[in-house]
């Protein structure tokens, strides 16, 4: 297993970093952001919602969507990293994931994953920790892989030796 992978998102930002052994620190791969979600919902959008007369009571009411414009900006900023996650599934990589993010967050990321992608996930903490030092964030990130059973991170940054030919 060559290392692992460490998602840290909330709403409006997304962070992938690499931790390749126990004792390196954490190497910032992507940033993916969100602009829609650091906005005003007013700002976002400005028709008011469809209306309609209610015959049966005599009045109007309005029909609005199920989700706000804020939410699905929100859902594609985890699509987007959710293709970035399986193009790099897809190449191969043996790669165990982490994913780190507030309660809410973390289970739009469950719906949206591909399944490759949420085999490999080894661990999910659900804390938005999107604004800690990096430094820090290892240190929790360390933490909590401790805590699980040995034979889940047993070859973590081994390299496999491959016979000189």
């Amino acid at each position: 297993m060559s290392g692992i992978r460490v998602l840290v998102a909330n709403k409006t930002q997304a962070e992938l970093y690499d931790l390749p052994t126990r004792r390196s620190a954490l190497k910032p791969v992507r940033t993916f952001t969100n602009p829609a979600g650091k906005k005003r919902e007013s700002a976002l959008g400005t028709s008011r919602p469809g209306r309609m007369m209610n015959r049966s009571a005599g009045t109007r009411q309005a029909y609005e969507s199920k989700h706000s414009i804020k939410e699905q900006a929100a859902e594609e900023l985890v699509r987007q990293v959710a293709a970035a996650l399986a193009t790099h599934v897809k190449r191969g990589s043996g790669t165990r994931m982490v994913l780190v993010a507030a309660p809410q967050t973390l289970g739009v990321y469950r719906r949206h994953l591909p399944a490759p992608v949420r085999k490999r996930v080894i661990l999910e903490i659900q804390r938005d920790l999107n604004k800690l030092p990096v430094a820090t964030l290892e240190k929790r990130v360390l933490a909590a892989l401790q805590e699980l059973r040995p034979s889940v991170i047993a070859n973590w940054g081994v390299r496999r030796r491959t016979p000189a030919g």
